[in-house]
């Protein structure tokens, strides 16, 4: 890989990486979400198959055969009713644990979950190490698409000098130019205010003085931000 397709797989696994950690936060056991990973949106898996997630859910043979991939990760199960849609859910106990983690048509359709299926089912082929890395005539050889991605981000580093201001009072008026104004290297965006009174809550969530409701608000949203200004 090289070039604009070298690029947007690491783009994928950047973005992989922080969904991953965003929905493996709720589980908490990495062991459980790389096995519903490769077991759903894997090579060979249900998706491969051509059955989507309420097919999967619909016949309780395809949930067991879902809950077989985990047995030997230290999990017991019972398939039950997910009364709410009328279809069958995977309830997990693991081993020594009392809490319960329902594995459901809903929980597993949500924003986060399908993105992530859909980044694992483009990257996963690369899943594959040892990866080589070659630079300017030297070789490296890598164990892990992070340590790809990091080996990378580091090399585009070199030579760099990274600066930081509080605002755009602090920098000379060339820095200004050169990062801010500039026609050449600036972005301009349009912001539109649909609803006044959200937009209001908003500010007053993030500008006002009480302080707990702006941390729970970055706790919330920290991987869902898409374009970060540095």
């Amino acid at each position: 890989f090289s070039g604009a397709a070298l690029i947007k797989l690491l783009r994928g696994i950047n973005e992989h990486t922080a969904v991953y950690s965003k929905v493996n936060r709720k589980l908490e056991h990495r062991d459980l979400l790389d096995r519903l990973l490769q077991s759903v949106a894997g090579e060979g898996g249900f998706f491969a198959n051509g059955y989507t997630l309420k097919q999967i859910f619909q016949d309780p043979t395809l949930v067991e055969l879902m809950a077989d991939v985990l047995k030997d990760i230290g999990y017991s199960y019972t398939i039950g009713k997910d009364e709410e849609h009328g279809l069958n859910q995977l309830v997990l106990e693991r081993n020594g644990e009392s809490n319960r983690i329902s594995i459901n048509w809903s929980f597993l359709s949500s924003a986060e979950w399908q993105r992530l299926f859909q980044l694992y089912a483009e990257i996963a082929p690369f899943e594959k190490p040892p990866f080589t890395v070659k630079e300017n005539g030297r070789t490296v050889e890598l164990g892990s698409k992070e340590e790809v991605l990091n080996h990378i981000l580091n090399l585009g580093k070199k030579d760099l000098t990274i600066q930081r201001y509080k605002g755009l009072g602090e920098m000379n008026p060339e820095q200004l130019w050169e990062t801010t104004m500039s026609p050449e290297s600036r972005t301009l965006l349009k912001v539109s205010l649909d609803d006044v009174v959200q937009t209001d809550a908003m500010f007053t969530i993030l500008m006002g003085d009480a302080v707990e409701p702006r941390r729970r608000f970055i706790q919330d949203n920290a991987l869902n931000v898409r374009n970060l200004d540095i």
